[in-house]
């Protein structure tokens, strides 16, 4: 027994004396990898960074960053850093959920079109090795486009985009050390509180109305109803006639036979009221009577007979009323 505790001790007290196999060899390594291939530094950088994008395409950046990290932890501590299970699962469904997501923004035409998409990957990877260049896209790389294949065979297009949604919630609660039901009991709670937010929104406007109706109906009540007044009858002046005045049967005549005679004294009601006269028809004229050679040289108007007396009268008159 005593022997094998000596052989135990001198086992752990035994130090590796390897200078390429100790831990701070490995750790600037990694790191040197790291440095080149994200710069993309002459033949080696384009080489290591198409190394890298073989695994994790387009996120070959986001793994040297990594890489120098976790270099950087090994060289100063002398050993691999320890992380919590936690951290190490966000880390893993974290980078999960890009590499499925930088696959569905690059090979989603491919898929729609049935075409394979491990083979197109495969196709643009050897364009760039071949010619030690970093210009293809590669979308998740060989994990990325074998992950892709899987969820798109499995739920589809938009199966895939759930998956990396619930992946990304299922890191961040790994991250901030959130249990599920921690959050759904958070959920319940601001769910009860906005409920009775608005129960007592409601209770509140019913009881605003009901006070207003309260108020219409005494504002009614209180004020009594006047009675419709009388409408007022305005009364129109009447108009006074102007007086009418006097015309000469001569001027009446002068209208009934030259037509020229307008009344300019009447008003419109008495114009529109006035009887219209009929026209007097002219009168024919009457042959002249030949003398009597025994009367002389009388007038003809005393000479004439009885018979004759009134033909000659109205003669007469007309005579008169043409030269007025």
């Amino acid at each position: 027994m005593a022997k094998q505790t000596k052989k135990k001790t001198q086992r752990k007290n035994s130090k590796n004396t390897n200078p390429f196999l100790s831990i701070e060899a490995v750790a600037v390594f990694i790191i040197v990898y790291s440095l080149l291939a994200i710069f993309q530094l002459g033949f080696l950088g384009k080489f290591f960074a198409n190394l890298i994008r073989f695994f994790i395409g387009d996120l070959f950046a986001f793994g040297g960053v990594c890489g120098v990290l976790a270099g950087f932890g090994m060289l100063f501590r002398g050993r691999m850093p320890k992380i919590m299970w936690r951290w190490t699962a966000a880390a893993i469904s974290s980078s999960v959920a890009l590499l499925l997501f930088v696959s569905v923004m690059t090979y989603s035409n491919f898929t729609s079109s049935g075409s394979p998409v491990f083979q197109e990957m495969m196709s643009r990877f050897m364009v760039d090795f071949t010619s030690n260049t970093v210009s293809q896209r590669l979308g998740g790389g060989l994990l990325g486009t074998l992950l892709y294949s899987c969820t798109y065979f499995l739920v589809s297009q938009w199966g895939t985009y759930l998956i990396v949604f619930l992946l990304i919630v299922c890191s961040g609660l790994l991250i901030f050390n959130v249990h599920l039901s921690d959050v759904m009991d958070f959920v319940r709670t601001q769910t009860a509180n906005a409920s009775e937010k608005l129960a007592e929104r409601k209770a509140e406007r019913e009881a605003r109305r009901l006070e207003e109706e309260q108020e219409a109906e005494e504002k009614v009540v209180a004020t009594p109803v006047a009675p419709a007044p009388a409408p007022v009858q305005t009364e129109t002046p009447e108009k006074t006639k102007e007086p009418r005045k006097p015309h000469s049967l001569l001027d009446r005549m002068k209208d009934v036979f030259f037509d020229e005679y307008e009344d300019e004294t009447l008003t419109e009601d008495e114009y529109a009221t006035s009887p219209m006269v009929e026209p007097i028809e002219p009168i024919p004229p009457v042959e002249p009577v030949a003398p009597v050679p025994s009367s002389g040289t009388s007038s003809t108007c005393s000479t004439s007979s009885a018979s004759d007396a009134s033909a000659t009268s109205s003669s007469c008159f007309s005579s008169k009323a043409r030269r007025a």
